[in-house]
């Protein structure tokens, strides 16, 4: 079922149960100003009109708008009978309007029949304008080609994306969220968001406006190509959870020689800045003083210098070299590799196959996990070490440099490459999981191919193996043994589940000779 309309005359259609009864009276412009349902998918081509206004308006169906035709909603309630499932390539969607079309709406709540949710996709050269709407279950709003949106005084739990050169623009509002990608751009006023996010080739600029996601917040999103030279983030303490940026401009205040996307904030409220960069750039941190930034980062190589952040999360190969900085967390994982020095860090994590290097530092919580391989060079850690499956997590007071980590998996062999540059011996502790180490003949550390003598502690959940190295280079070789089997439960055992029969038998047999007593 459609509406297909054309001819220059107005026309007010009259109340009834199906519209779709009357549709060959329609012409150019139609005005729906009482209550009704209209059954089927309302399709409005070529130059024509629709005009919703001062009635309940229910639609069982979907609402196409092609051509140069133009769709008003003003002073509406508006109900959605159809699931957001649909039947066709666009069944994603409840609105989608393509070509020339116009979508304006007014004044209006739009709402689903069950509290289903339902998006709006926009095309091509649509302009659509949303002013003073309100919709718990509007959902997505999908922006693309040269389409203009703009949303006004209006409240939504909507996830906007815009795609190619779309613009968007909202002032006054509060929505869910809004992702811009390709060559579009977004601008929000005096807008209230959970997040928002930039990458590719678009922009975003964000005036008195709050983001207030603390797991997510701005995401700035930076290509492969990436060369960028983080300086400059300052914000202050709004005392209530947020940090206020008063203003920031990235390529202004960065040494941004080639970047793709282009984000401003002016007076700017927000819990978490996240700067995602992908493999093959090239990123320094130098000053970058944003203890609510968080940086994801697969590149190659990052470097860091007297910068203080919220966390760093090294991705794949990437290499971190950082001196003087304070983050409050750092995750290695992948076959990534950190180097910190002269640092002051909260939880410091290696997962996967990764590798850090940490020298005079004071450290909150160290936790090894899969076969991450650290060493604590004269580092203080104030709380915890936590060790599990095959980690490895060297330690020593005294100054000792290990590089060349070799972690073989299969054979289960770590080789390191060390150098005490005191002329006397230095004793390092290796601390394991404590079931790593099935007997502890299994351990075996040498120097050079020479065995060394080596003592074990066990301290709560870990293994604490200390030996002593001389002065001068080497290369120390650890052994480990086989992984141990993973510890089965007694009562999950074949005897412990014979315990369990028996007992229950027991009890059984108990419980008969006292009934029969």
């Amino acid at each position: 079922m459609f509406l297909l309309l054309s001819s220059p005359m107005h026309q007010f259609a009259t109340p009834t149960e199906n519209v779709n009864d009357v549709r060959e009276v329609f012409e150019s412009t139609v005005v729906f100003d009482r209550d009704m349902t209209y059954e089927g998918d309302l399709i409005i081509d070529g130059n024509a009109s629709v005009i919703v206004e001062d009635c309940d308006f229910e639609i069982d169906g979907r609402v196409l708008l092609s051509g140069d035709s133009t769709l008003i909603l003003r002073n509406a309630r508006i109900r959605l009978v159809e699931s957001r499932e649909g039947r066709s390539e666009d069944a994603g969607f409840m609105f989608t309007m393509n070509e020339s079309s116009r979508f304006d709406v007014v004044n209006t709540t739009v709402e689903t029949i069950s509290f289903r949710s339902f998006s709006i996709h926009v095309s091509d050269g649509v302009e659509a304008l949303f002013d003073n709407v309100y919709s718990l279950e509007w959902h997505g709003l999908t922006c693309e080609g040269d389409s203009k949106v703009q949303i006004v005084d209006s409240s939504c739990w909507s996830m906007i994306e815009t795609r190619d050169e779309s613009t968007l623009s909202v002032r006054d509002s509060r929505i869910y969220g809004v992702n811009t990608t390709g060559g579009s751009s977004a601008f929000l006023e005096g807008v209230y968001t959970t997040k928002a996010s930039v990458e590719a080739a678009s922009s975003l600029e964000a005036i008195n406006s709050t983001i207030s996601s603390e797991t997510e917040g701005l995401e700035l999103v930076f290509q492969g190509d990436t060369e960028l030279v983080l300086c400059n983030f300052s914000t202050v303490s709004s005392g209530i959870g947020y940090e206020l940026c008063d203003h920031w401009s990235l390529v202004e205040d960065n040494v941004a020689s080639k970047v793709h996307i282009d984000v401003s904030l002016d007076h700017v409220y927000l819990r978490l800045i996240q700067f995602v960069v992908e493999e093959g750039s090239d990123v320094s941190l130098e000053g970058l003083h944003a203890p609510h930034a968080k940086i994801v980062c697969s590149a190659e190589d990052i470097e860091a210098v007297d910068s203080t952040l919220k966390q760093v999360e090294l991705l794949q190969d990437c290499a971190l070299n950082a001196c003087h900085v304070e983050f409050d967390s750092l995750t290695a994982s992948g076959s990534s590799f950190a180097s910190l020095a002269d640092s002051k860090l909260g939880q410091v994590s290696g997962r996967d196959e990764s590798m850090a290097s940490i020298s005079s530092s004071e450290i909150r919580d160290v936790d090894g996990r899969g076969s991450a391989v650290m060493h604590l060079n004269n580092c203080s850690v104030l709380d915890s070490i936590s060790v599990s499956d095959s980690s490895v997590i060297f330690q020593n007071d005294q100054p000792i440099s290990m590089d060349g980590f070799d972690y073989d998996l299969k054979g289960h062999k770590l080789n390191v490459r060390f150098e005490n540059p005191l002329d006397e011996r230095i004793q390092v502790d290796m601390i394991l999981d404590r079931n790593r180490i099935r007997e502890m003949r299994d351990l075996k550390v040498s120097l050079d191919g020479d065995p060394l003598v080596v003592d074990s502690e066990m301290v709560k959940d870990l293994r604490i193996a200390s030996f002593s190295v001389p002065s001068g280079t080497g290369r120390l070789s650890v052994s480990l043994g086989p992984v141990p089997p993973e510890r089965v439960p007694f009562f999950l055992t074949l005897v412990g589940q014979q315990v369990i029969s028996l007992a229950i038998i027991l009890v059984l047999v108990i419980a008969v000779l006292l009934a029969w007593k």
